[in-house]
């Protein structure tokens, strides 16, 4: 049996644990477990808020969730169940453990020539602006790079495809021209899925208009 699917068995084990502790914890010390269980559910929600963004919502996001955190753990302190709150958190800590574990991917990928006609596709607009505003184009140009702005009807197509051609005429190794074709195709079908995603997200506002 693998490391990975081990990991995996461990991972749904202590999952199966950590759920069993909690249940134990809110029926046996009700209703102080189910107000631990809240604040803690509280603030993984109020950390998650609070990593995703920039600025004064991850202040607040982050601000809250220790200030949650900091509750449950008076709550524990002045009530008595030090021992219960030890014994959820290590295993919550464990199957977390486990679970990245199951899940790492560890692939070693041959490493391919730096290619002879680098190119960079960038919107002008996305970000706020950021690209335009840091000059991301002159950037891109002084390190040998061709910058190739999006512009409104950009057949996004024709240029990946453009790009793969140039690919072929620049007289790279044969294997190096492969791994870098691959990689354009990817990035074509990722610029098709964000073009469905659009599509998808425009007959929505026009149909809730």
């Amino acid at each position: 049996m693998t490391r990975p699917r081990l990991a995996a068995i461990l991972a749904l084990v202590l999952a199966a644990l950590t759920l069993a502790a909690t249940a134990y914890s809110v029926i046996a010390n009700f209703p102080r477990g189910l107000i631990l269980a809240a604040l803690l559910v509280g603030a993984g929600v109020a950390a998650w808020y609070g990593l995703i963004r920039r600025g004064t919502p991850r202040v607040f996001g982050v601000g809250l969730a220790a200030t949650l955190v900091l509750a449950a753990v008076l709550i524990v302190i002045l009530d008595g169940g030090v021992a219960e709150f030890v014994v959820v958190g290590a295993t919550a800590f464990a199957t977390v453990a486990a679970t990245e574990a199951a899940f790492a991917v560890h692939v070693p990928l041959p490493g391919a020539a730096d290619p002879a006609r680098p190119v960079l596709f960038f919107n002008p607009k996305s970000g706020g602006g950021k690209a335009e505003r840091f000059g991301l184009a002159d950037e891109a140009r002084a390190r040998g790079i061709k910058p190739i702005e999006l512009m409104p009807g950009s057949d996004l197509e024709r240029l990946v495809r453009d790009a793969v051609a140039g690919l072929f005429r620049s007289g790279q190794d044969p294997i190096s021209i492969i791994r870098w074709k691959e990689i354009h195709e990817q990035l074509e079908e990722a610029v098709d899925a964000c073009e469905n995603a659009a599509d998808v997200l425009e007959a929505i506002l026009v149909k809730n208009r």
